[in-house]
């Protein structure tokens, strides 16, 4: 009642109608895009999102230049989480020197086991089945080896070197497979036969009166043999077992398994710890209406690119990577603005999420690489901001000042 019979309710109408035009120009005019940056290049271009919550895109110019001028992340503790990216193709090739093209979040899962999750706007699901904290191999064969005919003879090794260990297998029934050459840190070969004749095992060079060094695993024989310099030495082979390299006490290999025929070879995925130094996501991917198939999915490491699978026919691509969640609690750094048009040059810092804002955008870091060479930005803008808030703040103060007109007549007329 108060309401109608005063005369500021216009005022308040007029408050509404600011706030529902604000509302209306954000629908209409907002730009939504991820803008990516490189540690110390200058970028100013981003890529806009066509239509909220599809993959659409569209590359742009911002207005003005950003440069990543440093990233640190604290206080961090690794967790992980299974990601849908888009790949941006029509990116310039510039603005990313580690890892092209860039790409940018589209979607983030946590590590919850056999949930189905769609991948937006197409007719792909997945599911995580297992993630292994620490994954490796266990290699398991049928205990009557000694029975089966040598098909596909061979060996798998897993070979350790500071800092780094690698499985491979030597096939003798497969001439490319045979040799494995000084490619780790060894300092000898590595080569593998079924049977092989015993003068034939280390012949010697005419020129320096002595064999190559190499390592020569003999299957029927169940032998290892080395031969370094003028030095020989045979050893049993033995699953499970480490072999040192001759005066490299550090570096050698583990025999994981010899066998006659590689189809009856099985591997099974386990964890060899709770501790994160390798991990791996085993999903399971399908079409509506279509098989599955098991894929596993892994981060960047070390240089080393991840494991993704991509979504066919889009640029979308699946994979497991850091919590960027967490990844961007923990980040702490500058970016320069550069507006060689209004002549400003400003720098400001980066602390998590907090929203920066410049030129009538809003920038906000939404995910970064754990070295600090690159990030990805939200970009947006709010036309309709304003509006909003002079119509909210206009409405409400008309409306207090109303309610607050009336309980002061109505205390008059109870003292009178």
């Amino acid at each position: 009642m108060m309401l109608r019979r005063s005369p500021f309710r216009w005022l308040v109408l007029a408050g509404i109608l600011l706030f529902l035009t604000g509302f209306l120009l954000d629908i209409l005019l907002s730009q939504k895009g991820t803008l990516h940056l490189v540690l110390g290049m200058p970028v100013n271009e981003i890529r806009y999102h066509e239509r909220p919550n599809t993959n659409d895109s569209l590359p742009g110019k911002l207005g003005f230049d950003v440069q990543l001028d440093s990233l640190q992340i604290v206080d961090f503790t690794p967790a992980y989480e299974l990601q849908v990216r888009e790949i941006d193709q029509d990116f310039s090739k510039q603005i990313h020197t580690s890892i092209l093209p860039p790409s940018h979040l589209v979607e983030a899962f946590p590590l919850a086991r056999m949930k189905i999750r769609k991948i937006e706007d197409t007719e792909y699901r997945f599911r995580l089945k297992q993630f292994y904290p620490d994954f490796t191999f266990q290699y398991s064969y049928p205990e009557n080896q000694d029975t089966i005919p040598p098909r596909a003879p061979g060996i798998t090794l897993n070979l350790i070197t500071p800092g780094k260990e690698e499985v491979v297998t030597l096939r003798s029934d497969k001439p490319n497979l045979r040799k494995l050459d000084d490619v780790v840190g060894f300092g000898c070969t590595l080569e593998f036969y079924w049977t092989i004749a015993r003068d034939s095992l280390n012949r010697i060079n005419p020129d320096s009166g002595t064999g190559p060094n190499k390592i020569v695993f003999v299957g029927k024989d169940k032998k290892v043999f080395l031969f370094f310099g003028e030095k020989s030495d045979s050893l049993p082979i033995e699953n499970n077992r480490f072999y040192s390299i001759p005066g490299k006490d550090s570096i050698g290999f583990t025999i994981l398994q010899s066998f006659p025929d590689a189809r009856f070879l099985k591997a099974e995925p386990v964890s060899k710890s709770e501790k994160l130094l390798n991990p791996v996501a085993e999903v399971e991917v399908w079409k509506l209406g279509g098989g599955s198939q098991n894929i596993f999915l892994y981060p960047n490491a070390g240089g080393r690119h991840g494991g993704e699978w991509r979504v066919p026919g889009s640029n979308l691509v699946l994979t497991c990577a850091l919590s960027h969640e967490a990844l961007v609690n923990a980040a702490t750094g500058r970016v320069s603005i550069t507006d060689s048009l209004h002549q400003v040059d400003i720098t400001k810092a980066v602390n998590g999420a907090q929203i920066l804002s410049y030129g009538g955008k809003k920038l906000s870091l939404s995910e970064c690489d754990r070295g600090g060479i690159w990030a990805n930005f939200k970009v947006w803008t709010a036309p309709g901001y304003y509006f909003k808030i002079s119509g909210l703040v206009l409405a409400l103060a008309v409306f207090l000042g109303i309610l607050l007109q009336g309980l002061k007549k109505k205390t008059t007329a109870l003292r009178s």
